[in-house]
């Protein structure tokens, strides 16, 4: 999902590739360094060198005006330039900036913008507001997938605890799973039996959420109890897949996610079936693999699934 927009002062022409190459172009996109969409990235190919004396300098262009120098951009002898940028506070690009430019500046580069733009692109529209929503927050409203989703509604009256995003939550809340699944191991290591079975509970009503089909009482004590979010694995699943029902690895995790969420479940309530403690011990091991392999596998699939949609054409300014 590429959107690709164009500025540059009048009359400037777009910049031609070495001999040989394509005209200049490339694709940008905001990634994980050490949180959550702190690294701007840029790949291009076609790119002439700059003039004797001159630098390709980049910057992030704010929602505001404000622009963020990520420093020069050097092509290699074939045309390609391959940089990375890291915010140097871990902050998530993605919050405030949307856009990129790279400009005509003096070799020892410039505090502001003041040369000709020669590249542009960035995330506008839809795109860029499925990327806040999966990436950076939901706008405090409730998310309700459409028809032609497959996954059906999930309740109008559920926003997102603290307007979380969908990606970071899906990843958050599944860890939470995989917590109270060793926690159940770990219980039923000490002969703890009610205490196993309340985190088996804990463990399907994370995954559920409060608006899930099994959310509820599992364990028998008379409540249901959720030390997650309440908003549950499902249902962040079933948001991204929403918003990104174009991208076909996108749905493809979200449904993985949701097959294993589901034998996970059936397993947990296997478990609180059993009368003996031996044969809850066996399915226990089974268990705790079975929740690694989603946390590690089709959660992270689908986030970074979801992350490479985050992604925009960047080409000549015209």
């Amino acid at each position: 999902m590429f959107a690709l927009s164009s500025c540059a002062s009048p009359g400037s022409a777009p910049a031609a590739g070495p001999s040989g190459l394509s005209p200049a172009s490339g694709v940008a996109n905001f990634r994980d360094k050490l949180a959550t969409a702190d690294q701007f990235a840029l790949k291009m190919t076609g790119v002439v060198a700059p003039p004797k004396g001159q630098s390709y300098q980049g910057w992030l262009l704010g929602d505001d005006g404000t622009t963020l120098n990520v420093g020069a951009i050097a092509p290699g002898p074939d045309g390609s330039v391959t940089f990375e940028w890291n915010s140097p506070n871990s902050e998530n690009l993605l919050n405030r900036f949307a856009h990129f430019q790279a400009t005509l500046e003096p070799a020892a580069g410039s505090a502001r913008p003041t040369g000709k733009v020669v590249f542009f692109g960035g995330l506008d529209g839809r795109a860029l507001s499925n990327a806040r929503q999966v990436f950076v927050r939901t706008p405090g409203r409730p998310v309700t997938p459409s028809a032609d989703s497959g996954y059906g509604q999930t309740d109008q009256s559920m926003a997102t605890p603290l307007n979380t995003a969908f990606a970071p939550g899906l990843k958050a809340q599944a860890n939470v799973a995989l917590q109270h699944v060793q926690n159940a191991v770990n219980a039923d290591a000490i002969g703890s039996r009610a205490e196993m079975r309340v985190h088996l509970e804990h463990v399907i009503n994370i995954y559920e959420g409060q608006t899930g089909p099994r959310f509820g009482d599992h364990d028998g004590n008379g409540k249901a109890e959720d030390p997650g979010d309440g908003y549950g694995v499902l249902n962040y699943s079933k948001a991204i897949a929403d918003l990104y029902g174009d991208q076909t690895a996108v749905v493809s995790a979200a449904k993985e996610v949701q097959s294993q969420m589901t034998a996970i479940e059936d397993r947990c309530l296997v478990i609180l079936d059993f009368k003996d403690d031996a044969s809850a011990t066996a399915q226990l091991k089974d268990l705790m693999g079975l929740a690694e392999s989603i946390t590690a596998g089709s959660v992270t699939r689908l986030y970074d699934a979801a992350q490479a949609t985050v992604s925009f054409q960047v080409g000549p300014a015209q």
